[in-house]
């Protein structure tokens, strides 16, 4: 295969493993109850960060991500984010392949 369709292959493996990583994290995040945790954890981290800053506008920054607008701002982020990341990494990956998989004409005598 050409590495454009190796980009495209590897796109859209990329996307099935985002769409298989958030089914199975939700399943278990709701099997096992851990919405609680999760969100005592998340809000323990952004503490912390906030007592390491000492900039004040950083400051009302984790302030706003502490409040429920924030936290759902900044899942949604992290969600796209790692989504791209997952797309782009995978394509790259997959052009890679196809560009040292490719077949080489007859080698030459």
């Amino acid at each position: 295969p050409r590495p454009r369709a190796g980009f495209r292959l590897g796109t859209f493996t990329g996307l099935f493993a985002f769409g298989l990583l958030v089914v199975l994290t939700a399943m278990t995040t709701l099997a096992f109850h851990d919405q609680g945790k999760i969100h005592a954890d998340m809000v323990q981290i952004i503490l912390q960060a906030q007592a390491r800053s000492s900039d004040p506008q950083a400051k009302q920054v984790f302030d706003y991500f502490l409040t429920p607008q924030g936290m759902t701002f900044m899942m949604i982020f992290g969600f796209v984010f790692t989504c791209i990341l997952f797309v782009l990494l995978s394509g790259i990956g997959g052009a890679i392949s196809a560009s040292l998989l490719r077949r080489k004409g007859p080698p030459k005598p």
